[in-house]
Formats: structure tokens, sequence, C-alpha cells
């Protein structure tokens, strides 16, 4: 991760001897610095002290709702898969692209392309690292990087990885056609509404495949996941210590509750939704975060509405 920061500011240091008022470069080496030596920025907020938790739920009271409705649900149970694959990075990559070309748009398909083209995904096969995923997008140079630590890689279900790395692809679609910093900062509660999107849709593609229990595993394991987020910030005390700051959670939850009802339109019409996301993406990042919300709830998006017929859906899988 460190040399990743560092090219990048050898980078944006040589393009500012030419041009020291470059404003792209500027902002990039300061992004930089604040991740590495800022523990008070909202993307870095496992970090925040207590107190400010707190203003940081009540600032965003209007969406805790969602929080609510998907804390009320049930743990569903576990899916187990008695015959794993294992994948290598090549047929990892060559599922993600699948699964763009066909399980997607021209436009998606061809950012996926592009970002692989250039080498923006990148993936390690390391057995001793712990599972990591993350994107940064490099407004000066209009690059994408998506970095996907393998944990335990080869010992455990593969196709897990899928929908991981489909995910953070998401966010580089997502940058390269509307980025604005706002979505480091005020706006991170939505920051991952269509990676959450491509992540779900994925599994809904891999369902009709050779991969359907894979699928089905992956989508009760998020569920269960989710739910337990939801019913950690529902219940938060801040004289209660969590092994990872339950702040973490709330724009996960956020981007399911969303995403869930995009999926859902996925299953019955996939150009709508693909179009829908498209229009999601388009709207100002710069908004203030009530206002950005109601751009999602005028497209007709409502939150939650499909929950109870998804749980149906993944219980009756369960028993297939």
């Amino acid at each position: 991760m460190l040399n990743i920061f560092q090219d990048k500011l050898k980078e944006c240091r040589n393009i500012l001897k030419n041009n020291p008022n470059d404003i792209k470069a500027r902002a990039s080496i300061n992004f930089i610095y604040n991740i590495i030596f800022d523990n008070n920025l909202v993307w870095f907020d496992d970090y925040l002290e207590e107190e400010s938790n707190v203003l940081y739920l009540q600032k965003y009271l209007y969406l805790f709702k969602l929080v609510e409705e998907v804390s009320k649900r049930n743990k569903l149970a576990k899916y187990n898969v008695s015959n794993y694959k294992y994948l290598s990075k090549k047929d990892l990559l060559e599922l993600v692209c699948d699964f763009y070309k066909n399980g997607t748009n021209k436009e998606f398909y061809e950012l996926f392309l592009r970002m692989l083209k250039n080498n923006e995904i990148i993936l390690y096969k390391n057995k001793k690292d712990s599972f990591d995923a993350f994107s940064i997008f490099w407004q000066y140079s209009n690059e994408f990087n998506a970095v996907i630590h393998c944990s335990n890689y080869g010992n455990n279900n593969d196709f897990n990885y899928v929908p991981i790395i489909v995910h953070e692809i998401g966010h580089g679609i997502d940058a390269l056609i509307n980025y604005h910093i706002s979505f480091q900062q005020e706006n991170y509660i939505y920051a991952e509404i269509i990676s959450t999107f491509f992540e779900l849709i994925c599994n809904e593609y891999f369902y009709h495949s050779e991969f359907k229990k894979d699928s089905i595993s992956f989508s009760c394991e998020y569920f269960n996941d989710i739910n337990s987020k939801a019913k950690i910030l529902n219940n938060y005390n801040i004289f209660e210590q969590y092994m990872e700051n339950p702040i973490n959670y709330f724009p996960y939850i956020v981007a399911f509750s969303i995403s869930l009802e995009l999926l859902m339109v996925y299953k019955q019409d996939k150009d709508k939704s693909l179009y829908l996301v498209k229009k999601i993406i388009e709207i100002p990042k710069f908004l203030t975060p009530e206002e950005y919300y109601k751009r999602i709830l005028n497209l007709g998006i409502i939150p939650n509405n499909t929950l109870d017929k998804y749980e149906n859906i993944l219980k009756r899988q369960l028993k297939t």
C-alpha cells in the first residue's frame, strides 16, 4: 500500500516542478498525507474520538431507519458448499471479465477493460496476509487502483473473491464517470452504494451458472454480516468497546439498503437497473448529504422496500 502512495507522490512532485499550480496534483499530495498522517478524517473514522462518533451518528440520523430495519432481521442458516472451487488469479479475473461483459452493459464493461489494460487491478496471492481490499482514485491522472489481498488463498472457497473484486472495480467505475472529493468527506456515507450494487448483481449473475451453490453461500454470509453490523450500530453505546468502530458499518448498511432495491429491479429488468445506477453515479457528489439522498429517492428507489422479499428468496435458496 505504501509503495503505491510513494510512487504517486513522486509523480505529483514531478508535475509540480513544471507547473507548481497544478490543482489536481496538489490535491492528490494532500490526500496522501492526510490518509497516512491525519487521524481525524471522516474516511479514517476508526480513529475518531467517541464524542465525535455520537456527532457523526446524529448528523445522519435521517438514515438511521435503514439501520433499524436491517437490524430487525434474524441471521440466516449457514449454507455449506461441499466442493470448494480453487481458482487461480487468472481464473478470478476471467470470471470478473465474464460478469462485466455479460452481466452489465457496454459502458461499464469498457471501463473495466480500461482498468485491466492499465494494470489498475492488483491481486496479491499471499497466504500470510490478512484479507484486505481498498481502492484509490488519483484525480490528477484520472487513474484508479484496486488492491485486493487474498487471505488464506487456496485454502478457502476462492469464488468469494469474485464479487469482492467486482466490488472494488465498482468504485473505479463510479470515480471514472463522476469523481468528487466529497465522497471521502461528508458524503462518504454514500460511497459504497455503486460498488455494493455491482457486488450484489455479480452474485445474482453467477447464481445462474456452475457457481450456483457458491453464490448462495456468499449471499447468506453477506446478509448475515450486514445484519450483524446493523445490530451493533443500532445498539451503539459509546461506553462499550468494539474491535472495530461501528461507525465504519454505517456506509455499508446504507449501501445495502439502497443497492438491494436496484438488485431486485435487475432480476426483472437488467437495462432499467443499470440505467438507474448510471443516474445515481451522475448525481453531483458535492450536494449536501440530505439533498444527495433526496435525489436517490426521486429516482423512485425506496430503501428496504423489498427486504422481506429478498430475505424470503434467500431462505428458499437455502433449501436447494
